[in-house]
């Protein structure tokens, strides 16, 4: 048995089918459309931020009480980029190639 992509199927579905190519399962699941699996820059940045504040947190509480400036900072951050619509972290994430969303246009 193996998989293998059907290509007359719409949408390209995957199928089990055995070594002589005899079709088991003709439609398993179907595969996500074309550019909804790659993750947007506004999605990138909230990511980006709650992996930063979670780390902060913890460098706080088993290293030193002062990296809770970097939750501050990122705070603040956010709290900017909401009224004026300029966030560092999106221009990073543009130019490493990630799709934009609506926010940061």
């Amino acid at each position: 048995m193996k998989w293998g992509y059907g290509s007359h199927y719409k949408g390209g579905r995957l199928r089990l089918s055995t070594d002589s190519g005899k079709a088991l399962v003709n439609r398993v699941a179907p595969i996500a459309p074309e550019g909804d699996h790659r993750m947007t820059i506004d999605k990138a940045v909230l990511a980006f931020a709650g992996i930063i504040v979670l780390l902060s947190l913890t460098l706080a509480y088993f290293v030193h009480p002062a990296w809770m400036l970097l939750t501050a900072f990122v705070g603040l951050n956010l709290l900017q980029s909401a009224f004026t619509g300029f966030c560092p972290a999106a221009l990073v994430f543009k130019r490493l190639g990630f799709k934009p969303g609506t926010a940061f246009d």
